[in-house]
């Protein structure tokens, strides 16, 4: 939902074909909204549904509890991992 609260003063254009147009024209119309309004209370959850998707990992319970095992008990640094760690300190400092 639309916070009215917050200042609009950013603008988006898009193009699109005059049907398009039309027809987002007249559900804003049958929805009693102003056009951007319209587009706004629909693209947005949509937006957010995307970014979503994006940024979270799912993974299911038994490798989430491989995960969490690995993290709470790790294994033994082999003399390749060491070394990485030696050249990593030497670059950083």
């Amino acid at each position: 939902m639309l916070n009215p609260s917050k200042q609009r003063n950013n603008k988006l254009q898009i193009r699109v074909d005059k049907l398009t147009k039309e027809k987002i024209e007249q559900a804003a119309s049958y929805s009693n909204k102003t056009i951007s309004d319209f587009v706004l209370e629909n693209v947005v959850p949509v937006a957010e549904k995307v970014i979503e998707e994006h940024i979270t990992i799912k993974v299911s319970n038994r490798d989430w509890d491989k995960l969490m095992a690995q993290l709470e008990n790790p294994p033994e640094a082999n003399e390749a991992l060491k070394q990485a760690a030696k050249r990593y300190k030497a670059i950083v400092k």
